[in-house]
């Protein structure tokens, strides 16, 4: 797992190093400035990044890459807990105050680590070739249209899957899947917002009514999902 770290602070920056070198798993990038971090051209799992930045404020800097469309995770480091509220703009992954660094830093990489493993799941189906997948996490939604399944994809690419059922899809027990009517199975990384109960709105601006029976599980399975092993 690539995890890019930005921290202007020498000595902090010394005590980040110390606590990632325990995951082997991990290959972590430093950088000490916004305009480092800028241009460097590597492709991240997951930004931890300290809030006060003298060339450019962290919350700004997670802004700018919700905005380009990165939505892998995003960690907030800061002495300051008072950020913690604004910070919840950019969805992050969690806020960890510098006073409990070592504890809290190990805890949120281990979880990030679970995380990632979780988006490796795949998606199993068979199409005319035999067996074929998809990541998990590539998968923003899925529909029942007669005979077909339409899975749709970040990519903006649909994949038409013939005999396939809802039940069948739910029975691999991908992490964040949850059927929300009658034809309808929303990846619950990619919702943008809740409209009331009644509606979930996507990030790529699609909009799915929940069936009535099915409001409280759905609402709760997206509460349950928010508060996975933090």
């Amino acid at each position: 797992m690539k995890i890019m770290f930005i921290e202007d602070t020498k000595e902090d920056m010394e005590l980040i190093k110390n606590i990632v070198e325990k995951f082997h798993e991990i290959t972590p990038l430093y950088f000490s400035s916004a305009a480092e971090f800028y241009k460097s051209e590597e492709a991240a799992d997951a930004v931890i990044l300290d809030i006060d930045i003298p060339d450019e404020n962290g919350l700004m800097i997670a802004k700018k890459l919700r905005e380009h469309g990165y939505d892998e995770p995003i960690v907030f480091v800061s002495w300051h807990q008072e950020y913690e509220h604004e910070s919840f703009n950019v969805n992050p992954f969690c806020f960890v105050r510098k006073e409990f660094l070592d504890f809290e830093l190990t805890q949120c990489i281990e979880n990030l680590l679970k995380e990632y493993l979780r988006k490796k799941q795949k998606f199993i189906y068979e199409d005319e070739k035999g067996s074929a997948q998809i990541s998990a996490n590539q998968i923003l939604y899925i529909e029942r249209i007669g005979n077909y399944l339409n899975v749709y994809l970040k990519t903006r690419a649909i994949v038409k899957i013939r005999n396939m059922s809802l039940k069948k899809v739910l029975e691999q027990d991908i992490f964040g899947f949850c059927q929300i009517n009658k034809s309808s199975i929303v990846n619950f990384y990619y919702v943008k917002r809740f409209n009331e109960m009644s509606e979930i709105i996507m990030n790529d601006g699609a909009i799915f009514d929940i069936s009535k029976r099915k409001e409280k599980a759905t609402y709760d399975a997206y509460i349950n999902f928010l508060n996975r092993e933090r």
